[in-house]
């Protein structure tokens, strides 16, 4: 019988991981472009702040993750916090994608597939 609670848990578990990760770079973001010139103003800020609460939570979530999977699996599947990372900077900070950057998304996607196969 297929258990449906664990895979519930496990989806949960990298959902929140990759909102928190992804959280923490645009937090940074947000605060690198603040307009202050001094880095530890910038670290500490409300979203200098966040953004580490976030990584922090993200550890957490790191940890729990390896409790259910293989390192190779979970590692692999964490690089898709760098797509969605690279869809957040195109969507909200209106940075360009170039067509090699695509590529590269493309076959992160491709290699995210094919090892957890």
């Amino acid at each position: 019988m297929f258990d449906w609670g664990s895979l519930v848990t496990r989806f949960g578990l990298w959902f929140i991981f990759f909102a928190t990760s992804v959280y923490g770079h645009i937090g940074f973001k947000f605060a690198a472009l603040s307009g202050d010139k001094d880095t530890w103003n910038m670290l500490f800020s409300w979203w200098g702040i966040s953004a580490a609460l976030a990584w922090a939570a993200s550890a957490v979530l790191w940890v729990a993750i390896l409790s259910k999977s293989s390192l190779i699996a979970a590692n692999t599947t964490s690089a898709l916090s760098h797509v969605m990372i690279a869809v957040v900077a195109l969507l909200l900070f209106r940075e360009v994608i170039s067509l090699k950057q695509a590529l590269g998304i493309v076959l992160v996607i491709a290699g995210v597939y094919l090892v957890n196969q």
